[in-house]
């Protein structure tokens, strides 16, 4: 499956994960968020501003659907 670029299925090899959730554990900690730093960044936003982040994602998710748009109407005019 090929996902359009900046697509939130983006994986963590188990190589690079492993050793981090090795070290979370020997650190004894109690919550881990193996995730990229945007990522966390928007969790933490949602905690102490929900509003703010919905309001960001809504923004991108509408600025995508316009690339979608004109990404569709150049492959159209190009057949």
């Amino acid at each position: 499956v090929k996902y359009p670029e900046g697509h939130t299925s983006k994986g963590v090899l188990p190589e690079v994960l492993a050793p981090e959730v090795l070290k979370g554990i020997a650190q004894k900690r109690p919550e881990m968020v193996p995730a990229a730093l945007d990522a966390r960044l928007a969790r933490q936003l949602r905690n102490c501003c929900p509003h703010l982040l919905f309001c960001i994602m809504r923004r991108r998710a509408q600025k995508e659907a316009r690339q979608r748009a004109a990404h569709q109407l150049t492959d159209k005019k190009s057949e």
